[in-house]
């Protein structure tokens, strides 16, 4: 019986997506699989695509199809083993354990598509350039990380940072010689990529696209494309599921969206209306997520003030902290040394404040995405600050409390970089914010330039105008949520599928059909200032 079931599932299973898009390719029409001619092209396109995260290769190769429609010649540069380290990497996996899966895995994608394609050790002596690397990393003689550092007049440290903290998982890193060497290793890999970005550069590209741009090859890259004036564009998945944002000339983790903000009209009543449908339902309850952060929600006020022991005569602060090792906190900080120094000061203060409550709710994200936190902000609290006073109450990152009841309850969100402060303000609550986020600065946050600042304005909690908190909020709110998220429905993510699957069955369905990433791609290079790219003119 158990052979009958294994048999059925066997014959039931969803076919791989190499096997898909095999089957894809047979099924469409030459002219989508033809490139134009040197002398037609519009001209040649670098997709950066290095590693394999599955999904992201899914989305360049339908970017990628759409564009070669157009007259455009694609081209995937990808590593073969030339990097001993990367993004790929999850803390705890050794160097080298997984590159000849991922190499292997990329190279059978890219032949598979039938795209043109180079590896790093097509454009380098990988065995001299890795030695090379090597002399360079000996030759530093570190005794600590943290210290910068210039290889050949070029801020490499700048480019590995956000991947090196990543993959550590942490907020302070230890200054051993174990972290010591990993921080080499990821120095050697950015120097491997910068000698292929060098090579590769000097062909004549029309643009580049990669992901995100902040990552260590992506940050090399597009720190060489801006120095030999090629535009490149950058890509990340939206907070909604199939949507991705797209930036022209910018890192996706910047999220500058001053070229949109400044123009932008107010909100229409539909606008406004679906922002609100989108922040108390969608967001509140976690759905339309590729992951749940909150798949139980305890929204009710009454309950919360009685389970975390709250006076409600009493004022209440709600601090949220991100992630340790977010790329969003990284780098960001303005009088707080880091996201932690923030997180101990704060409660200290209300320590010596006790007519004042502070709620600290900690990201769901630590126990609930596939990288797990390797450092949590809930264990760091118990761990350095043992005694905390009983004005202070601390929601953890399994609590179902609800965040958006929270800030109901709250005078004041406190953030680092976290998108509530965004969301407590088009609530028309006040947001005091202490680091560089996207939202800072924008007129509808509080920005203390100081932390004497700071802390003043949390026990004076001068007012607000909530109005015009709201308006302005809420208008940038409807950009980072809406404008700017470009759906993308012809790729779905699917853990069954191995992280995605094509929704299509061949090229003609894509471009004959009414998909909105391929709308929007006609009107590439979308023509626009540096910065994000609305889709709100492009898909009515």
């Amino acid at each position: 019986m158990k052979r009958f079931i294994n048999y059925i599932r066997w014959r039931c299973r969803k076919p791989d997506i190499f096997t898909q898009l095999e089957k894809i390719r047979e099924s469409s029409s030459k002219e989508f699989l033809t490139y134009p001619t040197e002398e037609k092209s519009k001209g040649d396109i670098l997709f950066l695509s290095p590693r394999w995260w599955s999904i992201h290769q899914g989305w360049e190769i339908i970017m990628a199809y759409a564009l070669m429609h157009m007259g455009y010649r694609p081209h995937f540069l990808i590593c073969d083993q030339a990097m001993d380290i990367c993004d790929r990497y999850i803390p705890g996996q050794k160097k080298g354990s997984i590159c000849m899966s991922c190499a292997e895995s990329l190279k059978k994608f890219m032949k598979t598509s039938g795209l043109n394609h180079s590896c790093y050790s097509d454009w380098i002596d990988l065995k001299s350039v890795k030695e090379e690397a090597r002399l360079a990393s000996e030759s530093l003689n570190l005794s600590n990380w943290q210290n910068s550092f210039e290889w050949q007049g070029i801020p490499l440290d700048q480019s590995m940072r956000i991947s090196f903290i990543r993959f550590l998982g942490k907020i302070k890193p230890a200054n051993d010689q174990e972290t010591i060497n990993i921080y080499k290793d990821f120095m050697e890999s950015a120097i491997v990529t910068f000698r292929v970005a060098e090579k590769i550069l000097m062909k004549q590209w029309k643009y580049i696209f990669m992901c995100n741009g902040a990552f260590s090859p992506e940050d090399v890259f597009a720190e060489q494309a801006a120095k030999n004036s090629i535009d490149y564009f950058t890509y990340e998945r939206g907070f909604k599921s199939s949507r991705l944002f797209i930036c022209k000339n910018k890192k996706i983790i910047d999220f500058d969206m001053n070229n949109i903000y400044k123009e932008r009209k107010p909100l229409s009543k539909k606008e406004d209306h679906d922002l609100t449908a989108y922040l108390s339902k969608d967001r509140k309850y976690g759905r339309n997520f590729i992951i749940n952060y909150w798949p139980a929600v305890v929204d009710d006020k009454s309950r919360i003030l009685k389970e975390l022991g709250l006076d409600p005569h009493k004022r209440i602060y709600t601090m949220f902290t991100n992630l340790v090792w977010d790329a969003a906190v990284i780098d960001r900080e303005i009088y707080f040394s880091d996201m932690w120094e923030w997180i101990q000061e704060t409660i200290s203060h209300f320590k010596d404040n006790p007519n004042m409550q502070l709620i600290v709710r900690i990201h769901p994200a630590e126990i609930r995405l596939y990288r797990k936190s390797l450092e949590r902000v809930g264990d760091l609290i118990k761990e350095r600050l043992p005694k905390i006073p009983s004005n202070v109450k601390i929601v953890d990152s399994e609590s179902p409390i609800s965040s958006y009841a929270l800030i109901e309850l709250s005078d004041a969100a406190l953030v680092y970089t976290s998108t509530m402060g965004l969301e407590a303000a088009a609530m028309g609550k006040k947001a005091i914010v202490s680091a560089k986020t996207h939202y800072k600065g924008k007129g509808f946050t509080t920005d203390p330039q100081t932390s004497e600042e700071y802390f003043r304005q949390i026990d004076n909690n001068p007012p607000i105008d909530s109005n015009i908190v709201m308006e302005k909020a809420r208008r940038y709110a409807y950009i980072f949520f809406f404008d700017t998220h470009i759906p993308f429905l012809s790729v779905s993510e699917d853990k069954e599928m191995g992280n995605f699957r094509f929704n299509i069955n061949s090229l003609d369905e894509l471009f004959r059909g009414n998909y909105p990433e391929v709308k929007l791609l006609r009107r590439f290079p979308f023509q626009n200032k540096d910065g994000f790219i609305s889709c709100q003119e492009i898909l009515k």
